[in-house]
């Protein structure tokens, strides 16, 4: 079995390119050292390269569409709404950030909201409050796979997944922050409703403004480096983000607003 990202692309080549593309943009520009520089305004101490936040949300971003019935519809009719929050719920499983920072708990919170966020263009930022219309979803996938319901994800492709997982992270530099060996064989549909739900409520609690600019940080090469991987592999596909971007003025506006919020002159 090949695991796919969409019809025509594979998740080892969807991710791949991703990465490699997170490499010569944002690993160029530094964009670490400037994750390093945010991180120490909510004291947040990085201890290590910052660059393996976006590298690890990149690489884990898509996990919920290798758990059936999911994989099942991608590979066949190139639909998996919703899988972001199975992702989620699977990054949460294999992260092992304490190495990182003296605050480990937070930059997980804000890496797992990027990977639910990252495909807010379509969706939406809400986070809680979907349970009907995922099972609806979920119900239709299982339609495709020709299973008449599903209250529960499995990962039938265990092996080829973890694989996979070995062998970028080895590439990326960001094995050190895995550990797959709690990478779940069946993730419950309960799981993805609370874990939506707990990190709304970390959004809601006192440092949830913190948690919330931080994950935009992670958010940005996220959807930025998934877009892009998705026009080179799928052919030129339109990329939906780029429809979804404010106008230059509104851009100028937004980062006058933050450099403001920060004390600063500039946001990079």
């Amino acid at each position: 079995m090949v695991l796919m990202a969409a019809p025509m692309e594979t998740l080892w080549d969807h991710l791949n390119v991703a990465l490699v593309f997170y490499k010569y943009l944002y690993g160029r520009q530094q964009y670490g050292q400037l994750l390093f520089e945010r991180a120490l305004c909510f004291e947040v101490n990085l201890k290590e390269n910052a660059d393996a936040l976006p590298k690890l949300a990149i690489l884990l971003h898509d996990l919920g569409k290798a758990y059936e019935p999911l994989q099942n519809s991608v590979a066949k009719k190139g639909r998996a709404a919703f899988h972001e929050y199975v992702s989620t719920v699977a990054a949460s499983y294999i992260l092992k950030l304490e190495g990182l920072s003296n605050d480990s708990d937070f930059l997980k919170n804000a890496l797992l909201l990027s990977i639910i966020w990252h495909h807010t263009a379509m969706r939406g930022s809400e986070l809680a409050g979907r349970k009907i219309k995922i099972e609806n979803f979920l119900h239709t996938y299982a339609l495709f796979k020709g299973i008449q319901s599903a209250t529960f994800l499995e990962l039938e492709a265990y092996d080829e997944l973890k694989d996979i997982l070995i062998h970028l992270a080895k590439a990326a530099g960001i094995s050190s922050y895995l550990n797959l060996s709690h990478l779940p064989y069946r993730i419950d549909l309960e799981e993805v409703h609370e874990k939506a739900d707990e990190l709304a409520n970390k959004l809601a609690s006192i440092r949830g403004p913190e948690l919330y600019f931080f994950s935009l940080l992670l958010l940005h090469p996220l959807m930025v480096c998934d877009n892009y991987s998705a026009n080179i592999n799928r052919m030129g596909r339109i990329t939906r983000f780029l429809i979804d971007l404010p106008s230059p003025k509104e851009t100028k506006i937004i980062a006058g607003s933050l450099a403001r919020l920060m004390g600063e002159r500039e946001i990079v």
